[in-house]
Order: C-alpha cells, then structure tokens, then sequence
C-alpha cells in the first residue's frame, strides 16, 4: 500500500512539474498598428529612423522594413526595446549604412504577452 501512494505521489509532483514548465515561458506577438514611422533621415553617417509606437504593453522588439520602389525588400532592421512604453514614445533607430534606395518604410511591433 505504501509502494503505491508513493509512486502516485511522485507521478502527481512529475505531472506538476511538466505543467509548470510549459506554461512558464511568455509567449512573443505581433501587435498590429502600434507603431508609426515619424522620420527617415539619410545622414553622413548613416540612416535614422525615428518611431512612434502607441502601445502601453510591454514591447520586446520592433522590426522596421525598408523596401524599394518596387516593393522589394531591402533591409529588415531589428531593435530591441525590451521596456513598457509610454503612449506615443518616440524611439530612434540609427544604422550605420545609407539606404538611399528606399522608397518605403514599415514597421511592426512585438509584445511580451
């Protein structure tokens, strides 16, 4: 008797310890609309781009995305925020290389759910 309730004791705490890891990690997503692109400047040192994002989440990352006359991407440049956001919080990206082919810039958000 004892040989069983020990052997259910110790699947209960296996069980357990599973559930907890699986749902331990925080999930990254997409959160559309939430950023806008405010300026692209071609500088000598490079090219900056200043964002705006509206969101009172806590933002990971953003991704701004250059394409060219043709929709073609360009380049897909990658911040790392990793704060809360006030509303409406301008954020400036700087890179050391000049996109002068550029025609159009988009950017996306990704939240820590």
């Amino acid at each position: 008797m004892k040989k069983k309730i020990m052997i259910l004791v110790i699947l209960i705490i296996i069980l357990l310890t599973g559930f907890l890891i699986l749902n331990k990690g925080e999930k990254e997503k997409l959160e559309k609309d939430s950023c806008k692109i405010e300026t692209f400047t071609l500088t000598d040192n490079g090219t900056e781009i200043e964002v705006s994002i509206d969101s009172k989440e806590y933002v990971d990352r953003i991704n701004i995305n250059l394409y060219d006359s043709t929709n073609k991407k360009i380049k897909t440049i990658e911040k790392k925020i990793g704060k809360k956001i006030k509303s409406n919080e301008l954020i400036k990206i700087k890179e050391n290389k000049q996109y002068t082919e550029t025609n159009t810039v988009k950017c996306t958000t990704y939240i820590i759910n």
